[in-house]
């Protein structure tokens, strides 16, 4: 066995952003504060058939997401405006980009 000084083997610094690697379950997606699936994570899930509409300002990550996951039975739009009977409001304009099945997306823009 060879011990190996600071320096000398692979060192990690502890300010090291560590990208994730793991995917949600089927029915949620993940979105990052940071682009390639770095920084601050949150979790949303959908519970069966419907949609779930989740207003990001209400979690603190409104104009937040850079990048995200998804599982393979969620379909995900991002919109920057208000979310009004399934429609982003001022669409042309606040529109993000939206997608479904199982993805990753390294960056938003």
């Amino acid at each position: 066995m060879q011990v190996m000084e600071p320096g000398e083997g692979l060192d990690v610094a502890t300010t090291m952003d560590m990208r994730s690697s793991d995917f949600p379950n089927d029915n949620c997606c993940y979105l990052y504060s940071e682009t390639d699936f770095y920084g601050s994570r949150k979790e949303f899930c959908h519970q069966g058939e419907h949609e779930d509409i989740y207003i990001l300002k209400n979690y603190g990550f409104d104009y937040t997401t850079k990048s995200f996951k998804c599982g393979e039975t969620t379909k995900i739009t991002l919109c920057n405006g208000e979310w009004d009977k399934g429609v982003c409001e001022n669409y042309s304009q606040n529109y993000i980009s939206s997608s479904s099945g199982h993805m990753a997306v390294h960056s938003l823009g």
